[in-house]
């Protein structure tokens, strides 16, 4: 099941449709932190001899989301669950707090460059939980020089995106499901289609920054090299460029 083509919309629909919304009035957030909690329970607990294959779907961000409201993608209820989704993935996805995305940096993101973000979802026990995710956006060619040249002068990850799909440098900014998920038949397909996804830009230049070793490795899976490396508190950086 592949979030794709005229179905994209109808997908998003029936598994987003039971999420809380976190742009409502009523207690929005204190929905999302449930939400939140249990899916981390369920997506961690649950055992991977019941997992359905056929049940799983790589949903990238339908053009419907748009809105012609001034507030954009967050006018739209299902883009502020699939944010939602994103950050649910992420939190599945990585045990140290360190690696763990911030909401505000993933939802500024995937609200700038929408698609370049897919997400993975699994039907457990009859309902849809985010699983895993990949994302990748244009960037300049002076921010792609300063990664590759100049890595010791970042003093942040936050590497800002381009509103252009087209522009030549690409920023990785993750690959991950969650660990019970590796190596399976749902993450195979999470990265090829995350390798498509990246050469259908063909892109002059990649980058990436990582503190994880599994992060090292997807950066070196896409050809890219380690340029160097910077600090933020006790972490080490580093930092990729093909």
């Amino acid at each position: 099941m592949d979030g794709k083509g005229d179905s994209v919309s109808s997908q998003a629909d029936l598994i987003l449709d039971w999420m809380p919304d976190w742009g409502t009035s009523e207690k929005p957030w204190g929905q999302a932190e449930d939400w939140l909690n249990r899916g981390r329970q369920q997506v961690l607990g649950f055992a991977i001899e019941s997992v359905d294959w056929d049940r799983i779907c790589l949903m990238e961000c339908p053009d419907e989301f748009r809105s012609s409201s001034k507030l954009g993608y967050y006018s739209n209820s299902n883009f502020r669950k699939w944010i939602l989704g994103l950050f649910l993935a992420d939190l599945v996805s990585y045990s140290v707090s360190s690696d763990q995305v911030e909401f505000h940096r993933l939802a500024y993101l995937a609200a700038t460059f929408p698609q370049g973000f897919r997400l993975a979802w699994l039907n457990i026990s009859g309902e849809w939980w985010p699983v895993g995710y990949t994302g990748w956006y244009p960037i300049s060619s002076s921010a792609f020089e300063t990664l590759k040249k100049r890595p010791e002068t970042l003093q942040d990850r936050m590497i800002v995106p381009l509103l252009q799909a087209k522009a030549p440098y690409l920023y990785l900014f993750n690959y991950s499901v969650a660990p019970s998920l590796k190596k399976t038949m749902l993450s195979k397909a999470l990265m090829s289609r995350y390798a498509q996804d990246v050469a259908a830009q063909s892109p002059a230049g990649l980058s990436a920054i990582t503190v994880s070793e599994e992060g090292s490795r997807v950066a070196s899976r896409f050809g890219m090299t380690q340029t160097g490396e910077f600090k933020i508190g006790d972490e080490i950086e580093r930092v990729f460029t093909s």
